[in-house]
Protein backbone atom coordinates (compact mmCIF):
# COMPACT_ATOMS: atom_id res chain seq x y z
CA UNK A 1 0.00 0.00 0.00
CA UNK A 2 1.37 3.04 -0.46
CA UNK A 3 1.41 6.76 1.16
CA UNK A 4 -1.60 8.33 -1.11
CA UNK A 5 -4.02 5.27 -0.26
CA UNK A 6 -3.11 4.84 3.30
CA UNK A 7 -3.42 8.34 4.26
CA UNK A 8 -7.13 8.13 2.32
CA UNK A 9 -8.18 5.19 4.50
CA UNK A 10 -7.01 6.97 7.38
CA UNK A 11 -8.99 9.58 6.68
CA UNK A 12 -12.32 8.50 5.88
CA UNK A 13 -12.48 5.09 8.22
CA UNK A 14 -9.84 6.25 10.70
CA UNK A 15 -12.32 6.61 13.12
CA UNK A 16 -14.10 2.87 13.39
CA UNK A 17 -11.42 0.90 11.64
CA UNK A 18 -7.24 0.21 12.36
CA UNK A 19 -4.68 -2.27 11.22
CA UNK A 20 -3.64 -5.41 13.06
CA UNK A 21 -0.22 -3.66 13.95
CA UNK A 22 0.78 -3.33 17.73
CA UNK A 23 3.57 -2.17 19.27
CA UNK A 24 5.73 -4.68 20.84
CA UNK A 25 4.94 -6.24 24.41
CA UNK A 26 6.27 -4.96 27.22
CA UNK A 27 6.20 -5.55 31.45
CA UNK A 28 2.79 -7.18 30.45
CA UNK A 29 0.95 -8.60 28.09
CA UNK A 30 -1.55 -6.06 27.78
CA UNK A 31 1.36 -3.44 27.79
CA UNK A 32 1.66 -0.60 24.75
CA UNK A 33 -1.48 -1.94 23.18
CA UNK A 34 -2.95 2.00 23.10
CA UNK A 35 0.66 3.13 21.34
CA UNK A 36 -0.30 4.35 18.22
CA UNK A 37 3.13 5.43 16.84
CA UNK A 38 3.44 2.12 15.35
CA UNK A 39 0.77 2.94 12.58
CA UNK A 40 2.69 6.15 12.01
CA UNK A 41 4.31 6.30 8.98
CA UNK A 42 6.80 8.41 9.99
CA UNK A 43 7.55 6.94 13.20
CA UNK A 44 7.60 3.41 11.73
CA UNK A 45 8.87 3.58 8.36
CA UNK A 46 7.87 -0.04 8.25
CA UNK A 47 4.45 0.14 8.02
CA UNK A 48 3.39 0.22 4.88
CA UNK A 49 5.30 -2.83 3.41
CA UNK A 50 3.77 -4.84 6.50
CA UNK A 51 -0.14 -4.01 5.70
CA UNK A 52 -2.20 -6.19 3.88
CA UNK A 53 -5.13 -4.66 2.81
CA UNK A 54 -6.52 -7.93 1.54
CA UNK A 55 -7.02 -9.43 4.97
CA UNK A 56 -9.75 -7.99 6.59
CA UNK A 57 -11.08 -8.98 10.29
CA UNK A 58 -14.46 -7.86 10.87
CA UNK A 59 -15.86 -7.34 14.50
CA UNK A 60 -19.64 -6.28 15.06
CA UNK A 61 -19.41 -2.96 16.69
CA UNK A 62 -17.96 -1.11 18.87
CA UNK A 63 -17.83 -1.93 22.47
CA UNK A 64 -16.84 1.72 23.72
CA UNK A 65 -17.45 5.34 22.35
CA UNK A 66 -14.01 6.08 20.68
CA UNK A 67 -15.09 9.09 17.93
CA UNK A 68 -13.55 11.41 19.49
CA UNK A 69 -10.33 9.10 20.05
CA UNK A 70 -7.03 9.08 17.48
CA UNK A 71 -7.42 7.45 13.91
CA UNK A 72 -7.24 3.83 13.96
CA UNK A 73 -7.68 3.58 17.95
CA UNK A 74 -10.15 0.43 17.26
CA UNK A 75 -8.92 -2.93 18.18
CA UNK A 76 -6.01 -0.38 20.17
CA UNK A 77 -7.52 0.30 23.58
CA UNK A 78 -6.19 1.74 26.33
CA UNK A 79 -8.37 0.70 29.13
CA UNK A 80 -7.12 -2.57 31.29
CA UNK A 81 -10.11 -4.52 30.82
CA UNK A 82 -10.15 -4.82 27.42
CA UNK A 83 -9.25 -8.36 26.12
CA UNK A 84 -7.60 -7.12 22.45
CA UNK A 85 -4.26 -7.90 23.60
CA UNK A 86 -5.10 -11.80 22.29
CA UNK A 87 -5.04 -10.82 19.06
CA UNK A 88 -2.06 -9.47 19.19
CA UNK A 89 -0.23 -12.40 20.34
CA UNK A 90 -2.30 -14.52 18.21
CA UNK A 91 -1.31 -12.55 14.94
CA UNK A 92 2.23 -12.02 15.97
CA UNK A 93 4.55 -13.43 12.88
CA UNK A 94 2.21 -14.81 11.12
CA UNK A 95 0.90 -14.26 7.76
CA UNK A 96 -2.48 -12.17 8.83
CA UNK A 97 -0.29 -9.69 10.47
CA UNK A 98 -0.76 -6.29 9.08
CA UNK A 99 -4.21 -7.47 7.87
CA UNK A 100 -7.54 -4.94 7.61
CA UNK A 101 -9.57 -4.01 10.90
CA UNK A 102 -12.77 -2.69 11.06
CA UNK A 103 -16.66 -3.34 12.25
CA UNK A 104 -19.45 -4.07 10.06
CA UNK A 105 -21.88 -2.35 12.51
CA UNK A 106 -20.67 1.50 12.25
CA UNK A 107 -21.67 3.78 14.35
CA UNK A 108 -23.51 1.63 16.96
CA UNK A 109 -22.12 1.46 20.36
CA UNK A 110 -22.68 -1.50 22.52
CA UNK A 111 -20.78 -4.21 24.70
CA UNK A 112 -24.00 -6.79 24.91
CA UNK A 113 -23.64 -8.40 21.25
CA UNK A 114 -27.43 -10.00 21.76
CA UNK A 115 -28.77 -6.53 22.23
CA UNK A 116 -26.67 -5.14 18.98
CA UNK A 117 -28.51 -8.36 17.32
CA UNK A 118 -32.02 -7.96 18.38
CA UNK A 119 -31.56 -4.24 17.20
CA UNK A 120 -30.26 -5.40 13.83
CA UNK A 121 -33.68 -7.68 13.62
CA UNK A 122 -35.62 -4.73 14.43
CA UNK A 123 -33.91 -2.50 12.30
CA UNK A 124 -33.24 -4.14 8.85
CA UNK A 125 -32.51 -0.91 6.68
CA UNK A 126 -29.79 -0.23 9.65
CA UNK A 127 -28.03 -3.51 8.67
CA UNK A 128 -28.40 -2.94 5.06
CA UNK A 129 -27.16 0.70 4.88
CA UNK A 130 -24.03 -1.21 6.93
CA UNK A 131 -23.74 -3.50 4.44
CA UNK A 132 -23.29 -1.35 1.46
CA UNK A 133 -20.72 1.30 3.59
CA UNK A 134 -18.76 -1.95 4.15
CA UNK A 135 -18.64 -3.07 0.70
CA UNK A 136 -17.41 0.39 -0.14
CA UNK A 137 -14.74 0.32 2.30
CA UNK A 138 -13.37 -2.90 0.47
CA UNK A 139 -13.47 -0.74 -2.44
CA UNK A 140 -11.80 1.48 -0.84
CA UNK A 141 -8.89 -0.34 0.26
CA UNK A 142 -9.01 -1.97 -3.23
CA UNK A 143 -9.42 -5.30 -2.68
CA UNK A 144 -12.18 -6.85 -4.87
CA UNK A 145 -11.41 -9.93 -3.41
CA UNK A 146 -10.09 -10.00 0.43
CA UNK A 147 -10.34 -12.66 2.81
CA UNK A 148 -12.63 -11.68 5.25
CA UNK A 149 -12.28 -12.56 8.94
CA UNK A 150 -15.51 -12.49 11.34
CA UNK A 151 -15.01 -12.01 14.84
CA UNK A 152 -17.20 -14.15 16.58
CA UNK A 153 -21.02 -15.98 15.48
CA UNK A 154 -22.39 -12.50 15.75
CA UNK A 155 -20.54 -10.83 13.31
CA UNK A 156 -20.13 -13.94 11.16
CA UNK A 157 -23.41 -14.06 11.05
CA UNK A 158 -24.53 -10.72 9.75
CA UNK A 159 -21.31 -11.16 6.88
CA UNK A 160 -22.48 -14.90 5.95
CA UNK A 161 -26.37 -13.96 5.54
CA UNK A 162 -25.56 -10.30 3.33
CA UNK A 163 -22.08 -11.63 1.52
CA UNK A 164 -21.69 -15.19 1.69
CA UNK A 165 -21.65 -15.88 -2.42
CA UNK A 166 -19.71 -12.85 -3.01
CA UNK A 167 -16.50 -12.93 -0.55
CA UNK A 168 -14.40 -15.98 1.26
CA UNK A 169 -15.36 -15.27 4.55
CA UNK A 170 -14.26 -17.64 8.06
CA UNK A 171 -15.07 -17.29 11.48
CA UNK A 172 -12.77 -17.08 14.62
CA UNK A 173 -13.73 -16.90 18.05
CA UNK A 174 -14.19 -13.67 19.51
CA UNK A 175 -10.92 -12.41 21.43
CA UNK A 176 -13.10 -11.64 24.48
CA UNK A 177 -15.05 -14.79 24.96
CA UNK A 178 -14.57 -16.16 28.95
CA UNK A 179 -11.99 -18.43 29.33
CA UNK A 180 -10.28 -18.01 25.92
CA UNK A 181 -6.72 -17.65 26.45
CA UNK A 182 -4.28 -16.07 24.19
CA UNK A 183 -2.14 -19.39 23.56
CA UNK A 184 -5.55 -21.14 22.57
CA UNK A 185 -6.18 -18.11 20.65
CA UNK A 186 -3.14 -18.13 18.25
CA UNK A 187 -3.53 -22.22 17.81
CA UNK A 188 -7.08 -21.20 16.29
CA UNK A 189 -5.43 -18.88 14.44
CA UNK A 190 -2.61 -21.32 13.05
CA UNK A 191 -5.47 -23.52 11.87
CA UNK A 192 -7.17 -20.55 9.90
CA UNK A 193 -4.67 -20.19 8.03
CA UNK A 194 -4.27 -23.53 7.05
CA UNK A 195 -8.04 -23.34 5.99
CA UNK A 196 -7.25 -20.47 4.24
CA UNK A 197 -4.53 -21.30 2.41
CA UNK A 198 -6.39 -24.96 1.29
CA UNK A 199 -9.99 -23.23 0.57
CA UNK A 200 -8.16 -20.20 -1.33
CA UNK A 201 -6.29 -22.91 -3.95
CA UNK A 202 -8.70 -25.39 -4.51
CA UNK A 203 -11.97 -22.96 -4.66
CA UNK A 204 -9.97 -20.49 -7.59
CA UNK A 205 -8.42 -23.15 -9.20
CA UNK A 206 -11.93 -25.23 -9.49
CA UNK A 207 -13.97 -21.94 -10.79
CA UNK A 208 -11.73 -21.12 -13.28
CA UNK A 209 -11.34 -24.67 -14.58
CA UNK A 210 -15.07 -25.18 -14.51
CA UNK A 211 -15.90 -21.64 -16.22
CA UNK A 212 -13.10 -22.70 -19.03
CA UNK A 213 -15.11 -25.58 -19.53
CA UNK A 214 -18.22 -24.29 -19.29
CA UNK A 215 -17.35 -21.76 -21.99
CA UNK A 216 -16.14 -24.71 -24.22
CA UNK A 217 -18.56 -27.04 -23.99
CA UNK A 218 -21.24 -24.34 -24.64
CA UNK A 219 -19.34 -23.02 -27.47
CA UNK A 220 -19.55 -19.73 -26.10
CA UNK A 221 -17.57 -16.76 -28.26
CA UNK A 222 -18.28 -14.26 -26.15
CA UNK A 223 -20.56 -12.22 -23.64
CA UNK A 224 -22.99 -9.26 -25.14
CA UNK A 225 -21.28 -7.47 -21.62
CA UNK A 226 -17.91 -7.78 -23.25
CA UNK A 227 -16.69 -4.25 -22.56
CA UNK A 228 -18.68 -3.91 -19.79
CA UNK A 229 -16.50 -7.46 -18.61
CA UNK A 230 -13.07 -5.42 -20.11
CA UNK A 231 -13.32 -2.43 -17.81
CA UNK A 232 -14.46 -4.43 -14.81
CA UNK A 233 -11.37 -5.74 -14.95
CA UNK A 234 -9.12 -3.52 -15.95
CA UNK A 235 -10.07 -1.25 -12.97
CA UNK A 236 -9.38 -3.98 -10.60
CA UNK A 237 -6.52 -5.34 -11.42
CA UNK A 238 -2.69 -2.93 -11.56
CA UNK A 239 -2.66 -0.32 -13.37
CA UNK A 240 0.30 -1.82 -15.33
CA UNK A 241 -1.59 -5.28 -15.97
CA UNK A 242 -2.16 -4.91 -20.19
CA UNK A 243 -5.97 -6.40 -20.13
CA UNK A 244 -6.01 -7.43 -24.05
CA UNK A 245 -9.15 -5.37 -25.36
CA UNK A 246 -12.42 -6.52 -26.54
CA UNK A 247 -12.62 -7.92 -30.32
CA UNK A 248 -15.77 -6.38 -30.97
CA UNK A 249 -16.89 -3.08 -33.10
CA UNK A 250 -13.65 -2.55 -35.70
CA UNK A 251 -12.38 -5.99 -34.72
CA UNK A 252 -15.56 -7.62 -35.27
CA UNK A 253 -13.60 -9.34 -38.57
CA UNK A 254 -11.66 -11.37 -36.09
CA UNK A 255 -12.72 -15.09 -35.90
CA UNK A 256 -14.64 -16.78 -33.32
CA UNK A 257 -11.53 -18.59 -32.30
CA UNK A 258 -9.56 -15.18 -31.75
CA UNK A 259 -12.54 -14.05 -29.91
CA UNK A 260 -12.60 -16.51 -27.53
CA UNK A 261 -9.19 -16.56 -27.11
CA UNK A 262 -8.85 -13.39 -25.92
CA UNK A 263 -11.95 -13.58 -24.13
CA UNK A 264 -10.05 -16.63 -22.10
CA UNK A 265 -6.83 -14.59 -21.76
CA UNK A 266 -8.96 -12.06 -19.61
CA UNK A 267 -10.37 -14.39 -17.58
CA UNK A 268 -6.80 -15.89 -16.93
CA UNK A 269 -5.86 -12.56 -15.69
CA UNK A 270 -9.22 -12.03 -13.28
CA UNK A 271 -7.88 -15.58 -12.17
CA UNK A 272 -4.38 -14.35 -11.40
CA UNK A 273 -5.68 -11.03 -9.52
CA UNK A 274 -8.48 -12.77 -7.43
CA UNK A 275 -11.43 -12.02 -9.66
CA UNK A 276 -12.52 -15.43 -10.57
CA UNK A 277 -15.03 -15.73 -8.63
CA UNK A 278 -17.28 -12.83 -9.67
CA UNK A 279 -15.93 -13.09 -13.20
CA UNK A 280 -17.50 -16.56 -12.89
CA UNK A 281 -20.72 -16.05 -11.15
CA UNK A 282 -21.37 -12.98 -13.80
CA UNK A 283 -20.40 -15.46 -17.35
CA UNK A 284 -22.26 -18.32 -15.23
CA UNK A 285 -25.72 -16.09 -15.12
CA UNK A 286 -25.60 -14.40 -18.23
CA UNK A 287 -28.85 -15.45 -20.14
CA UNK A 288 -28.85 -17.28 -23.39
CA UNK A 289 -29.39 -14.11 -25.54
CA UNK A 290 -26.53 -12.10 -23.50
CA UNK A 291 -23.97 -14.90 -24.97
CA UNK A 292 -23.06 -14.83 -28.62
CA UNK A 293 -22.34 -18.75 -29.60
CA UNK A 294 -20.69 -20.21 -32.61
CA UNK A 295 -22.81 -20.08 -35.02
CA UNK A 296 -20.95 -23.57 -36.81
CA UNK A 297 -20.25 -26.93 -35.16
CA UNK A 298 -17.28 -27.16 -36.34
CA UNK A 299 -14.94 -28.23 -33.33
CA UNK A 300 -11.46 -29.61 -32.90
CA UNK A 301 -12.19 -32.95 -31.37
CA UNK A 302 -8.56 -32.66 -29.55
CA UNK A 303 -7.83 -28.68 -28.94
CA UNK A 304 -11.73 -27.50 -28.81
CA UNK A 305 -10.87 -24.72 -30.86
CA UNK A 306 -13.62 -22.94 -33.20
CA UNK A 307 -12.11 -23.88 -36.84
CA UNK A 308 -14.41 -22.14 -39.23
CA UNK A 309 -14.71 -18.35 -39.63
CA UNK A 310 -11.24 -17.32 -40.88
CA UNK A 311 -9.38 -14.29 -39.55
CA UNK A 312 -9.88 -11.53 -41.78
CA UNK A 313 -8.90 -8.93 -39.21
CA UNK A 314 -4.77 -6.99 -38.03
CA UNK A 315 -6.35 -7.07 -34.16
CA UNK A 316 -2.92 -6.30 -33.35
CA UNK A 317 -3.44 -2.66 -34.84
CA UNK A 318 -6.72 -2.71 -33.23
CA UNK A 319 -5.06 -3.44 -30.03
CA UNK A 320 -2.77 -0.18 -30.67
CA UNK A 321 -5.97 1.67 -31.52
CA UNK A 322 -7.48 1.18 -28.46
CA UNK A 323 -4.63 2.00 -26.18
CA UNK A 324 -4.41 5.17 -28.12
CA UNK A 325 -8.04 6.20 -27.54
CA UNK A 326 -7.84 5.62 -24.12
CA UNK A 327 -4.57 7.93 -23.94
CA UNK A 328 -6.10 10.81 -25.39
CA UNK A 329 -9.68 10.17 -23.50
CA UNK A 330 -7.83 10.59 -19.88
CA UNK A 331 -5.11 13.12 -21.92
CA UNK A 332 -8.57 15.45 -22.58
CA UNK A 333 -9.71 14.93 -19.03
CA UNK A 334 -6.85 16.19 -17.93
CA UNK A 335 -7.43 19.45 -19.80
CA UNK A 336 -10.53 20.02 -18.70
CA UNK A 337 -9.51 19.86 -15.19
CA UNK A 338 -6.51 22.04 -16.02
CA UNK A 339 -8.94 24.87 -17.30
CA UNK A 340 -11.07 24.44 -14.85
CA UNK A 341 -7.79 25.53 -12.34
CA UNK A 342 -7.46 28.25 -14.91
CA UNK A 343 -3.87 26.81 -16.51
CA UNK A 344 -2.92 29.30 -19.26
CA UNK A 345 -1.30 26.76 -20.92
CA UNK A 346 -4.24 24.89 -22.09
CA UNK A 347 -6.07 27.06 -23.76
CA UNK A 348 -4.29 26.58 -27.73
CA UNK A 349 -2.56 23.67 -28.98
CA UNK A 350 0.58 26.15 -29.50
CA UNK A 351 0.89 26.47 -25.75
CA UNK A 352 0.36 23.23 -24.48
CA UNK A 353 3.16 21.82 -27.58
CA UNK A 354 5.29 24.38 -26.03
CA UNK A 355 4.72 23.32 -22.62
CA UNK A 356 5.55 19.54 -23.34
CA UNK A 357 7.98 20.73 -25.26
CA UNK A 358 9.93 22.40 -22.30
CA UNK A 359 9.03 19.38 -20.12
CA UNK A 360 10.41 16.96 -22.42
CA UNK A 361 14.39 19.16 -22.51
CA UNK A 362 14.43 20.19 -18.90
CA UNK A 363 11.70 19.67 -16.27
CA UNK A 364 10.31 16.45 -16.36
CA UNK A 365 11.36 13.77 -13.69
CA UNK A 366 9.71 10.98 -11.85
CA UNK A 367 11.32 12.32 -8.92
CA UNK A 368 10.15 15.81 -9.09
CA UNK A 369 6.30 15.00 -10.06
CA UNK A 370 6.58 12.93 -6.54
CA UNK A 371 8.02 15.77 -4.96
CA UNK A 372 5.23 17.78 -5.89
CA UNK A 373 2.28 15.16 -4.85
CA UNK A 374 3.85 15.15 -1.83
CA UNK A 375 3.95 18.98 -1.49
CA UNK A 376 -0.09 18.32 -2.40
CA UNK A 377 -0.11 16.47 0.16
CA UNK A 378 0.94 18.30 3.03
CA UNK A 379 -0.96 21.66 1.56
CA UNK A 380 -4.55 19.72 2.02
CA UNK A 381 -3.71 18.24 5.00
CA UNK A 382 -2.72 21.67 6.89
CA UNK A 383 -6.09 22.91 5.18
CA UNK A 384 -8.18 20.66 6.75
CA UNK A 385 -6.30 21.20 9.86
CA UNK A 386 -6.72 24.90 9.45
CA UNK A 387 -10.62 24.80 9.01
CA UNK A 388 -10.83 22.43 12.19
CA UNK A 389 -8.96 24.77 14.25
CA UNK A 390 -11.02 28.25 12.98
CA UNK A 391 -14.38 28.12 11.70
CA UNK A 392 -13.24 30.24 8.42
CA UNK A 393 -16.09 30.42 6.78
CA UNK A 394 -17.85 32.77 9.63
CA UNK A 395 -14.69 35.03 9.40
CA UNK A 396 -15.22 38.26 6.29
CA UNK A 397 -11.85 39.30 5.25
CA UNK A 398 -11.15 42.82 5.18
CA UNK A 399 -8.16 44.85 5.54
CA UNK A 400 -10.13 47.41 8.02
CA UNK A 401 -9.84 46.78 11.31
CA UNK A 402 -12.00 49.03 12.43
CA UNK A 403 -14.93 46.70 11.72
CA UNK A 404 -14.07 44.62 14.34
CA UNK A 405 -13.47 44.63 18.13
CA UNK A 406 -10.13 45.36 18.75
CA UNK A 407 -10.11 43.71 21.83
CA UNK A 408 -10.58 40.18 19.97
CA UNK A 409 -7.45 38.57 19.83
CA UNK A 410 -8.80 35.11 18.48
CA UNK A 411 -11.06 36.92 15.53
CA UNK A 412 -7.39 39.20 15.06
CA UNK A 413 -5.82 35.35 15.00
CA UNK A 414 -8.48 33.85 12.58
CA UNK A 415 -8.50 36.69 9.87
CA UNK A 416 -4.79 35.79 9.80
CA UNK A 417 -5.31 32.21 9.02
CA UNK A 418 -8.24 33.20 6.94
CA UNK A 419 -5.60 34.93 4.52
CA UNK A 420 -3.47 32.29 4.95
CA UNK A 421 -5.34 29.91 3.68
CA UNK A 422 -6.11 32.01 0.56
CA UNK A 423 -2.54 31.91 -0.18
CA UNK A 424 -2.37 28.39 0.02
CA UNK A 425 -5.38 27.78 -2.00
CA UNK A 426 -3.98 29.93 -5.06
CA UNK A 427 -0.47 27.54 -4.04
CA UNK A 428 -2.24 24.38 -4.28
CA UNK A 429 -3.38 25.29 -7.68
CA UNK A 430 -0.12 26.01 -8.96
CA UNK A 431 0.89 22.47 -7.64
CA UNK A 432 -2.04 20.59 -8.93
CA UNK A 433 -1.48 22.28 -12.44
CA UNK A 434 1.96 20.87 -12.19
CA UNK A 435 0.93 17.51 -11.63
CA UNK A 436 -1.44 17.02 -13.90
CA UNK A 437 0.47 18.29 -16.69
CA UNK A 438 3.18 15.62 -15.51
CA UNK A 439 0.33 12.80 -16.19
CA UNK A 440 -0.31 14.63 -19.51
CA UNK A 441 3.30 14.07 -20.41
CA UNK A 442 3.30 10.52 -19.37
CA UNK A 443 0.63 9.82 -21.69
CA UNK A 444 2.58 11.04 -23.98
CA UNK A 445 5.32 9.41 -24.05
CA UNK A 446 3.59 6.35 -23.90
CA UNK A 447 2.24 6.52 -27.53
CA UNK A 448 5.41 8.93 -29.05
CA UNK A 449 6.67 6.15 -30.45
CA UNK A 450 3.22 5.57 -32.98
CA UNK A 451 3.51 9.29 -33.57
CA UNK A 452 4.92 10.76 -36.94
CA UNK A 453 5.09 14.09 -35.52
CA UNK A 454 5.66 13.98 -31.88
CA UNK A 455 4.28 16.37 -29.15
CA UNK A 456 2.87 18.82 -31.99
CA UNK A 457 0.31 15.44 -33.58
CA UNK A 458 -0.32 14.51 -29.80
CA UNK A 459 -1.15 18.02 -28.46
CA UNK A 460 -3.38 18.80 -31.54
CA UNK A 461 -5.07 15.33 -31.50
CA UNK A 462 -5.98 16.20 -28.15
CA UNK A 463 -7.30 19.17 -28.72
CA UNK A 464 -9.16 17.89 -32.05
CA UNK A 465 -11.14 15.42 -29.58
CA UNK A 466 -11.84 18.28 -26.64
CA UNK A 467 -13.94 20.37 -29.65
CA UNK A 468 -15.67 17.10 -30.61
CA UNK A 469 -16.95 16.76 -26.97
CA UNK A 470 -17.93 20.16 -26.54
Amino acid sequence: MDLEKFNFIKEKYGHCASWAIWKEVGATPKSNMGDLNVLDPQQNPNLLSQLKPDVVFVGLNTSRNINDSPPFSNFHPTYSRAQDYKTRFALKDTELWGGYMTDIIKDHVGMNAQEVMNYLNANPNVEEKNIETFRKELKDLGMENPTIIAFGIDAHSVLTRNLNNEFNIFQVTHYSYQGLTKENFREEIKSLIERIETNSDSNSDSTFVDLINYIKEENIVYPMTWHEFYVYIKNNVPEDVVVPVPFILGASGASDNSKREQFIKQIEIANKYGLIHKVSSHIMNLSDDQLVRHESSDVDPETGNLTSNPEIFPYDEFERYCREEEVFSKSVEYVKQLRKLENKFVNSTEFLTALLYVFEESLYSKKQQKIHENKLKKIKSYSKKINEWHDLEEIPLTDNDDDFDHDDTFGRTDRGKVREMEVMKEYQKIIESEILIYKIYELYCSVKDDLNEGIFEFCDRVFTKLEEEW
